[in-house]
């Protein structure tokens, strides 16, 4: 996966330590996400211009003809601008004991290596 679909190099790939590879690879999935629902809202667009003119009730939403799952969970839209809310956000204090713990578990694979 590194190699192929994210284009790291075996070179790069090996000097990266494992809280780095998943930061890229995280970033990746959110990338690749955001561009599948990407692709489906222009779906979702053209799906609604096609239907519009056939349509008996012409005041249902284009979320409303065609709804997806992720329409409700963390995507609002307020005067055009799109934001992200995450309904599981952990505190400042929650992620760093949660790093603080994955350092420590990488330092000790590198101390019993």
């Amino acid at each position: 996966m590194a190699c192929g679909r994210i284009g790291l190099s075996f070179d790069y790939l090996y000097d990266l330590t494992s809280r780095q590879f998943s930061n890229i690879q995280d970033g990746w999935n959110a990338n690749q996400e955001l561009q599948t629902k990407t692709s489906w809202e222009q779906t979702r667009m053209l799906y609604d211009a096609v239907i519009r003119p056939h349509l008996k009730d012409k005041n249902k939403s284009a979320r409303d003809l065609l709804p997806f799952p992720w329409d409700d969970h963390g995507l609002q839209i307020c005067d055009n601008e799109v934001q992200i809310c995450d309904n599981e956000e952990l505190s400042f204090e929650d992620m760093e004991a949660r790093w603080k713990e994955i350092d420590k578990m990488v330092s000790e694979e590198d101390c019993g290596a």
